[in-house]
């Protein structure tokens, strides 16, 4: 039977991260029957252990076996200064270079504003396809105003399964075609005639001062002088 996890990185008793993470568990069982699941929170483990990476330690062993044995999580994480807890990096460390090497991951995050919306493409989604994980779907981004907290348990209001507008998919008109640049001759000569005809397109040669044609009159021969007297002829 498959395995489901649900790991949830953030350090609060009273998580919504938690209730986002409880509400997409039951809403995969409920579509996709024959699932096995699990809940692992990280703040549960003990912090000294953690934070030195003692993977030896029985707590910390059996939340890398729970890991290793699923073949799908549910990562969720609040978001804390524009990424996601140090809590959750801590457990990722201890993790192998392959650690989610063939499975399908589906990351959550929670915060209260839509500013954060990109937090797990540009925060969480690096780490996971670090560790090899076969497949990173699109995720959600949850606001915190989406969780009713009351007398009774915490819940999703209905709007929380609608997409938020950061994750709309926006149409955009297809790239203008340029018009293909006619083919250049290879003839040298074939250039050298396009760029000459282009400049006396350009620029003309200016008329002449003078037009002389066949027609015109000769001109004049001046007249030889008549011999001295007396010279001898």
């Amino acid at each position: 039977m498959p395995k489901l996890l649900a790991l949830t990185g953030s350090p609060s008793a009273h998580s919504r991260t938690a209730v986002v993470a409880d509400h997409a568990l039951r809403h995969l069982t409920r579509s996709h029957s024959g699932f096995e699941t699990a809940r692992l929170a990280v703040r549960e483990l003990p912090a000294a252990d953690l934070l030195a990476a003692r993977r030896g330690e029985p707590e910390i062993r059996r939340a890398l076996e729970a890991v290793a044995e699923a073949d799908g999580l549910i990562i969720a994480t609040p978001v804390y200064k524009a990424s996601y807890t140090g809590l959750l990096k801590a457990f990722l460390d201890l993790l192998p270079q392959d650690g989610l090497v063939g499975k399908t991951v589906l990351p959550l995050a929670t915060g209260g504003s839509l500013a954060h919306v990109l937090t797990i493409d540009y925060a969480l989604r690096p780490v996971l396809a670090a560790l090899g994980a076969r497949h990173v779907t699109a995720g959600r981004f949850v606001l915190d105003s989406s969780v009713e907290r009351g007398s009774g348990p915490d819940r999703l209001r209905p709007e929380a399964d609608r997409p938020p507008p950061g994750r709309r998919r926006v149409r955009r008109r297809p790239a203008r075609r340029e018009p293909a640049a006619r083919p250049r001759c290879a003839d040298p000569r074939h250039r050298a005639g396009a760029r000459h005809r282009a400049d006396r397109r350009l620029v003309s040669p200016p008329p002449p001062l003078t037009t002389r044609t066949d027609k015109d009159p000769p001109c004049p021969q001046p007249s030889p002088r008549p011999p001295p007297p007396g010279a001898s002829s």
